[in-house]
């Protein structure tokens, strides 16, 4: 009844992230929404516990949970395999290091959040996230609540394993690619209130065009050089909002909507994960390659993060 979702405006294809659109579509059928949300993902697992930003007491660093919606042909896996190939020039470990595409049990998940001892960045990516949604229903489950404990990155515990296995020092980034009726499936199985869900941004993507033949590969030569000196920069650690920014973000709170309906649990987490994606914009601000400062959320930031939740 709403109908599907406008485009992404030009305000949230901010410096580097509309550098990669642009960079990407003529060689895609992929959409720029579907390119923007995962693009978003990835460097937020790069820049990893870096950088963060307070509300109250809790920490919430740039680690996003993101739920792709769309048909089989809509570009789901070549808007990521765009991402992968610009991460190989970024940073070439990244992908071997970090990368994983499997977690059926919540025991899975905790094996793989402790296995990298180095900085715990873990990169998880479901193209069928309908096994994810599966096995959270099924009687005895534990994978829905440890999803829910690494949104806010607290310990994971399995005591089943020999010798138990704990997971502390990481940080979770996760990719979901769903049909619209795979999701519908699904939808009748999920328990919208338990806060699994609402832990995911949901972006619905569709086809931008067809390409009968594409031998080319984009070139992402000078836009990997400008990520690497972002990435390269002092960790500037806590960050927050400068005034404007600040007025901005609240009047955007108190427009949000309340209900308790499925809609409302699914998007209860609207404000944690626009902070996440505002933390995001400011850090990969190219400013930051002339000032040298530590980056600080700006209006801009704040317009860019809160469209991708509103939409």
């Amino acid at each position: 009844e709403a109908g599907f979702p406008k485009p992404l405006s030009d305000g949230a294809l901010l410096g580097v992230v509309g550098e990669f659109v642009r960079a990407s579509l003529p060689f895609t059928e992929a959409s720029a929404e579907a390119l923007t949300y995962q693009f978003l993902t990835a460097m937020g697992n790069c820049l990893g516990t870096s950088v963060y930003a307070h509300f109250g007491p809790d920490r919430h660093y740039p680690a996003l949970f993101a739920l792709i919606v769309g048909n089989t042909a809509s570009g789901k896996g070549q808007s990521l395999s765009c991402v992968r190939a610009l991460m190989r020039e970024v940073d070439p470990d990244w992908e071997s290091v970090h990368w994983r595409s499997s977690a059926a049990s919540g025991e899975g998940l905790v094996r793989l959040a402790s296995e990298n001892e180095t900085d715990g960045r873990l990169f998880l990516v479901l193209p069928e996230v309908t096994t994810l949604l599966n096995s959270m229903a099924r009687d005895g489950s534990n994978l829905s609540g440890y999803l829910r404990l690494a949104y806010d990155r607290a310990p994971l515990e399995n005591q089943r394993s020999k010798g138990g296995i704990v997971a502390k020092d990481y940080l979770l980034s996760c990719i979901g690619h769903i049909t619209p009726a795979e999701l519908l499936e699904s939808l009748a199985t999920v328990d919208f209130y338990n806060g699994s869900i609402n832990r995911f941004v949901w972006a619905a993507v569709s086809k931008s065009k067809t390409l009968p033949r594409m031998s080319r590969t984009p070139d992402f030569g000078g836009l990997a050089e400008k990520l690497r000196g972002i990435l390269a920069l002092p960790p500037p650690g806590a960050i927050g909002f400068d005034d404007r920014a600040a007025g901005t973000w609240d009047r955007w709170v108190y427009s949000l909507p309340e209900s308790d309906d499925k809609l409302g649990a699914a998007t209860e987490r609207a404000k944690p994960n626009a902070l996440r994606l505002a933390l995001l914009y400011a850090c990969l601000d190219e400013e930051r390659l002339i000032s040298k400062r530590p980056p600080q959320i700006q209006e801009r930031h704040v317009k860019a993060a809160t469209e991708l939740v509103d939409r």
